[in-house]
C-alpha cells in the first residue's frame, strides 16, 4: 500500500490466487475502497512508495508460495486507469520499468526525500542480501546502489522516513531482529546503527510523520505468534 497527502491505495495481494487489482480510497472520508485499475504484473508481498504524484510498486511474489520477481511498476495517483488505458489515459496506469526489487519508506509522501528519492533495503533474492538500492521516483530506469544495511531484513520490516532520514526496524535474518538502522536520504554509503526495538519482531508495519516513526504488529518468533504492540521513535535522534 501507499499514499499521497489525500489518496491511499491497496495494491495487489493474494486471495487464493495472486491479485493484480489496485483499489483507492480518499483519506479525508470514511467508506469502502473503489477500483482504480490493475497492475501489469500481478503480485503480492510487494514494496510500494510514492511522491506526491506518482506511486511505485516494487518486486514481490508472482505465484504462491515464493516465485519472486524484480519488476518495478508505477502509476499516476491523480486519475484512474490501468496499463491498457481501457478506462483512463494509459499514462495514468501501471507501466513496467527497471529490473530491481525494493522496499520504499512509508509515511507521508510530502516528507519522503526532497528530491523524490526512493530508498529500498535488503531482503531475499532469494538468498539474503544487505544491499540498499535507490531510485528517483520522477524518472524511470533501473535502481542503483546506495550502500548496505547492517542486517539482511527478510520477511518484512517497518520502514519510515522524514525529509532527510530513512529508518528500518525489525525483520528476519533468519532470526527475528530488534535492530533499527537509519540512512541519510540525500547521501550514499549505507546504513548506520540507530538503536533497538523493545521487542524483536518481523513482518511489522511502519508509518510516520515528519517527526515520529511508529512500528506496529508483526510476529515475535518464527513459529508466528502475533503481537499487537506498537513502539515509536523520534526520527531525528538515535536510541532505543
Amino acid at each position: 500500500s501507499c499514499s499521497n497527502a489525500t489518496r491511499g491505495f491497496s495494491i495487489g495481494g493474494y486471495d487464493g490466487s495472486v491479485e493484480d487489482r489496485i483499489d483507492k480510497f480518499e483519506l479525508a472520508t470514511l467508506g469502502n475502497a473503489v477500483d482504480f485499475g490493475n497492475l501489469s504484473t500481478a503480485a503480492y508481498v510487494t514494496g510500494a512508495g510514492a511522491s506526491p504524484t506518482r506511486a511505485v510498486v516494487i518486486a514481490g511474489l508472482t505465484a504462491a508460495p515464493s516465485t519472486s520477481h524484480n519488476v518495478i511498476q508505477y502509476f499516476t495517483m491523480s486519475t484512474s486507469g490501468d496499463r491498457t488505458g481501457s478506462y483512463g489515459p494509459q499514462v495514468c496506469g501501471i507501466t513496467t520499468f527497471g529490473s530491481s526489487g525494493l522496499t520504499l519508506p512509508s509515511g507521508p509522501t510530502e516528507f519522503r526525500g526532497g528530491r523524490g528519492r526512493g530508498i529500498f533495503d535488503s531482503g531475499g533474492t532469494p538468498s539474503a542480501t544487505t544491499v540498499i538500492d535507490m531510485i528517483e521516483i520522477a524518472s524511470t530506469g533501473d535502481a542503483v546502489d546506495f550502500g548496505d544495511d547492517l542486517f539482511s531484513r527478510q520477511e518484512g520490516n517497518a520502514a519510515f522516513a522524514s525529509a532527510t532520514r530513512g529508518v528500518m526496524a525489525g525483520g528476519l535474518t533468519p532470526t527475528i531482529l530488534s535492530s533499527i538502522s537509519y540512512v541519510t536520504i540525500a547521501s550514499q554509503g549505507g546504513a548506520n546503527d540507530f538503536g533497538n526495538l523493545k521487542i524483536a519482531v518481523a513482518r511489522n508495519v511502519g508509518l510516520s510523520n515528519s517527526v515520529r516513526g511508529i512500528s506496529g504488529g508483526g510476529t515475535e518468533t518464527n513459529a508466528a505468534p502475533q503481537t499487537n504492540v506498537m513502539e515509536f521513535l523520534t526520527i531525528a535522534s538515535t536510541g532505543d
